[in-house]
């Protein structure tokens, strides 16, 4: 019984650790964006941290890791 817990401990520190990264990269995406896009292309507003994340969130599901084998088994 010990054991199952120690797991649901541990998936629940992962997923924690995992949402904190994805918002602490939320940030530097919302920077560059509300410095470059702006500038680059008018008439595009700037962004919010959320909007920001959902960036990154987006990015992820998107473009694989690198250096990850997706036929491998």
């Amino acid at each position: 019984m010990k054991n199952r817990k120690e797991q649901l401990v541990q998936l629940l520190g992962a997923l924690a650790i995992g949402f904190a990264a994805s918002v602490i990269m939320a940030f530097p995406v919302k920077w560059l964006w509300n410095w470059l896009i702006p500038e680059i292309f008018t008439g595009v507003a700037q962004i919010s941290a959320l909007q920001a994340w959902g960036l990154v969130f987006l990015i992820q599901l998107l473009v694989p890791k690198s250096g990850k084998d997706l036929n491998k088994k």
